[in-house]
């Protein structure tokens, strides 16, 4: 006998719990592997104000994508609500989880410790307000 699919609330809080969870180990790799490799810098160079803007474009696009996102009626069901509006939101979570990314890569590559932290808070806090129950309007 088969089981009962997953409901789609749940598939959502899971994807999001590991998503945070895979930011988490980035950033946190990439602190620890740059420390391995010498001192941290903390003068801003270069790439700290391209990891900014970079930062600051990807909220405004955030924004947008976000606006595009319909809000859950009070008839709709959250599952159903969940059924159309994943794969939104997991580009949502996949945007901010990339600006994690590219933080622990200039970190590591760099080792200016100002951009990586402007992209991995930005990712961290990204995620936190967009969460499953805040998108659905829970």
């Amino acid at each position: 006998m088969p089981s009962p699919p997953v409901p789609p609330v749940r598939s959502a809080r899971t994807i999001h719990a590991f998503l945070i969870a895979s930011t988490l180990i980035v950033s946190i790799g990439a602190l620890v592997a740059s420390r391995s490799t010498g001192a941290l810098r903390g003068e801003a160079a270069t790439i700290d104000y391209v990891g900014a803007g970079i930062g600051l474009a990807a909220a405004l696009l955030l924004g947008a994508l976000r606006r595009r996102l319909p809000a859950r009626s009070a008839e709709q069901n959250a599952d159903d609500w969940w059924r159309l509006q994943i794969g939104r939101a997991v580009l949502l979570w996949g945007l901010l989880e990339l600006l994690a990314v590219l933080g622990a890569a200039a970190l590591l590559f760099t080792g200016h410790a100002i951009g990586f932290a402007v992209l991995a808070l930005l990712a961290l806090g990204g995620l936190l307000v967009l969460s499953p129950a805040r998108l659905a309007g829970e």
